[in-house]
């Protein structure tokens, strides 16, 4: 029998998959839908893996740009412009790695819309759904908007990022029972099953018993974000997307004059600081910075930085 479980999803015991790791239950789902001559949309800036597991299942990419001013959602006409009778999937992750975009409702509706009128699944990646710090943009699951959209939607999730489980490797999914059974087929030759002792913890995990050290972990977050943006807004020649979620923040560099590889490598070069250009996330315009670090970390990375900045004008 169907019931609702976290995040109004409805599923049942035959939709869900346990894997190690949310990255392998990702790739599991891409992997048993997708191959040769199918087509699956990436919205840019993407997380890297997405693009080499896509390539590993023998489908093709396809991706639609978000830009800065829309928040990083998509805009509907530039997803119903990628659709074709290829498409097979489409990949959305809100909260998002590695813009820290938070797709609004509407922008979910509007997904949900085009992909029931295509019937084209959906693989929505909610690993960081718990880091959010916004209360008027809500983590939203895809699933959970109404039925047709729940019998075309895969849903991933796992511990690493809200429960500090990293090295651990437990994922989960949500999907149709159909593909559930591809899945499975596929993990029983692949790793057969997630440790037994890990699954322990994420049951208690699940159970709310690490409930309040999760609220505190967000609060630190959230005060963590406040300040590493607070500090990049002194910075003149770097434009900053604030971060409803995760905990990374997109900067612009293009006003350096430098490529985001370039501005990586000679910042770590010149001012030992360590930022990911996101060149291999869709765009060469960006740099990644994380706040997983300590206010002193932030402060003294952000102020290399700016002597970087203001010495390469």
């Amino acid at each position: 029998m169907n019931k609702f479980a976290l995040n109004k999803i409805k599923t049942s015991e035959q939709n869900i998959i346990i894997s190690t790791g949310a990255k392998f239950a990702l790739f599991q789902a891409i992997t048993a839908l997708c191959g040769a001559g199918d087509e699956v949309i990436v919205l840019a800036p993407y997380w890297l893996s997405y693009l080499e597991m896509i390539k590993a299942s023998g489908a093709k990419a396809v991706v639609v740009e978000t830009k800065i001013e829309n928040g990083f959602e998509p805009l509907k006409q530039d997803l119903e412009k990628a659709i074709t009778d290829k498409t097979k999937l489409i990949i959305i992750n809100s909260p998002n790695n590695p813009t820290g975009a938070v797709y609004s409702r509407q922008t979910l509706e509007m997904i949900a819309d085009v992909a029931v009128k295509n019937n084209v699944m959906v693989l929505s990646d909610e690993i960081y759904e718990k880091l959010n710090y916004n209360k008027e943009k809500p983590h939203i699951s895809l699933a959970s908007l109404n039925d047709q959209i729940a019998d075309l939607t895969i849903t991933v999730n796992g511990f690493s990022k809200a429960y500090a489980m990293t090295g651990w490797r437990l994922g989960y999914l949500s999907a149709p029972e159909w593909l559930v059974k591809r899945i499975s087929a596929l993990q029983s030759h692949a790793t057969s099953n997630a440790t037994t002792f890990v699954q322990y913890a994420g049951v208690a995990a699940l159970q709310g018993k690490a409930d309040e050290d999760v609220k505190k972990m967000v609060a630190t977050f959230a005060k963590r974000r406040e300040l590493i943006c607070k500090r990049l807004s002194e910075i003149k020649n770097i434009e900053y997307f604030k971060p409803n979620g995760a905990f990374y923040v997109m900067c612009n560099i293009k006003k350096t004059g430098l490529s985001a590889d370039d501005f990586a490598a000679r910042l770590l070069d010149e001012k030992e600081v360590v930022v990911i250009p996101c060149t291999s996330f869709g765009t060469s315009e960006y740099v990644r910075l994380s706040y997983a670090c300590s206010n002193e970390v932030i402060e003294t990375a952000v102020s290399r930085i700016k002597e970087f900045c203001e010495n390469n004008k």
